[in-house]
């Protein structure tokens, strides 16, 4: 019957049972066919492709392979093996690329000590470049007694920090005595010779809980620490240190122009250390404020803290009450050089019954910490102050709007999550206004109630008809569950016309 195929195809015949089958027989084993050669086709280009060629230079490989190093979905180490084993090309071009190697996965102890030798192995194929390295104990766990945890101590992880290959950044997550115990086997002494740790200048401290069992507490690993440019260091709760104990010396880092601080230790400690740290430029403070008032200290502020090179300064957490510490923390210190300020506030709901925040009068305690900004950080126009940030915040439009009026060298404001009344923009346009030299708004997660993009762009094009805020180039706008506003298109297209360069309006 297969050779009547042909004759079949020659004219219009009607087939009969047997010819169907054969014609069906046909076609799946011709389908069968042409998908081998398909797949013989696929193999055949393989061997002419670019890869296999070496066509693509390596040094283009091996930045397709950083790149790669991006997918959050795996580890590092995971991702490299995958490059490694696809070929030996690409295994020899993976590991003739130092970028690949600077820094491992975080390593987790969990009661054993780390592998040097794997992690010497790979930092060696970083060749010179910065070299990161992070291992964190279960003594850092909240959940876990730290009296158990030493896995830190180990002798070949001191080695390896003592005399190893030198690290650009560090970071040491434990118990408190586990890393003292660390520390101690690197600098026995403040004049012990350790040229791998001295020679660090970034290094993440975070000591996790401190043991009530402790004996009277050496603070060795904060004598001892390497000169350094950068560092982030996290302090055991002030409530956990027994009454009897002793806290360190205030800190000395000449060098230091990064400090991350979270501690809720007393003001004197952190003002005394931020004093001996004169050439600090960046400083992110989270306090942590939970302190009882048997053990608080109350603080003199009529002779604040010189910082006179700080250009940027976070507050993380803040407390948003008036009696709360942290809402004092800027009266402590002046800071004439400063640049940028990031106020982050704890996230704060209205009280029990109430169905929204009374704007009435303008918040006491953020009118208050801003007048501290004024009076002790020379706010009479003169100031360097460029970009404001405010973050999670309740305050009215009056409050907020007396305090912008003081700023009159901010160019880029950014209010996130800042819940306000709807007269904001209403003020703008009859009375108070933004600092003149404003480039940059951004409001970030407002409630359409308050923040109607329509009349946040209607506001501002009316301003700038009246010759203000001529030199405002952006707004940025990001609306939360709320409704698209048919009207915002319109004006923020005449906000465009009148010069601004770019007008994002998103809901988000």
């Amino acid at each position: 019957m297969d050779e009547r195929l042909p004759y079949l195809l020659s004219g219009n015949f009607a087939l009969d049972h047997t010819e169907l089958k054969a014609v069906e027989h046909a076609i799946t084993t011709r389908v069968h066919a042409i998908n081998k050669l398909e797949l013989e086709l696929q193999a055949y280009r393989a061997l002419i492709s670019p890869l296999r060629r070496n066509a693509i230079p390596p040094e283009v490989l091996s930045q397709v392979f950083v790149l790669a190093l991006d997918d959050p979905e795996t580890t590092k180490r995971d991702r490299l093996n995958d490059i490694c084993l696809v070929c030996k090309a690409w295994r020899e071009v993976a590991l003739g690329t130092p970028e690949l190697w600077t820094h491992l996965d975080k390593i987790s102890l969990n009661g054993t000590p780390p592998n040097m030798n794997k992690i010497r192995s790979w930092l060696a194929r970083s060749l010179d470049y910065p070299k990161t390295l992070e291992i964190a104990g279960i003594g850092y766990k909240k959940d876990h007694q730290p009296n158990t945890c030493l896995s830190m101590s180990s002798p070949a992880l001191a080695t390896f920090l003592t005399s190893g290959p030198t690290l650009n950044n560090l970071v040491l997550a434990c118990s408190y005595q586990c890393i003292e115990a660390l520390v101690g086997l690197i600098k026995p002494t403040r004049s012990s010779f350790s040229p791998s740790w001295d020679a660090l200048r970034s290094l993440e401290l975070r000591m996790g809980h401190y043991s009530e069992h402790l004996s009277q507490p050496s603070w060795h690993a904060l004598y001892n620490l390497p000169p350094l440019t950068s560092l982030t260091l996290e302090l055991p709760r002030y409530n956990d240190i027994p009454e009897l104990h002793s806290l360190p010396e205030y800190l000395t880092l000449p060098d230091l122009t990064n400090l991350t601080l979270i501690c809720d230790w007393p003001y004197p400690w952190i003002a005394g250390t931020l004093e001996n740290c004169r050439t600090l430029q960046s400083l992110a403070v989270n306090l942590n404020e939970d302190v009882p008032e048997h053990r608080r200290i109350h603080y003199n502020f009529n002779d604040p803290v010189l910082l006179p090179n700080l250009r940027i300064l976070r507050l993380q957490r803040i407390t948003p009450e008036a009696e709360a510490r942290d809402a004092q923390f800027l009266r402590f210190f002046m800071m004439p050089s400063l640049e940028e300020l990031d106020l982050c506030f704890l996230p704060d709901e209205p009280g029990d019954g109430e169905l929204e925040w009374d704007f009435s009068t303008a918040s006491e305690y953020t009118y208050s910490t801003m007048h501290n900004l004024h009076a002790y950080m020379g706010f009479d126009g003169s100031t360097n102050l460029k970009r404001l940030r405010i973050q999670s915040l309740h305050i009215s439009s009056y409050g907020l709007l007396k305090v912008l009026g003081r700023l009159a060298s901010l160019t880029h404001l950014t209010l996130d999550a800042v819940a306000t009344d709807p007269d904001f923009f209403f003020r703008i346009s009859n009375s108070a206004s933004l600092p003149s030299g404003t480039t940059v708004l951004e409001f970030y997660n407002v409630i359409p109630q308050n923040f109607r993009p329509d009349v946040a762009c209607s506001t501002l094009v009316e301003e700038r008809g009246r010759g203000g805020l001529q030199r405002l180039e952006k707004l940025t706008m990001t609306v939360r569950n709320g409704p698209r506003d048919p009207h915002s298109g319109r004006w923020a297209t005449k906000l465009r016309e009148s010069g601004v360069a770019v007008v994002d309006i998103a809901w988000a």
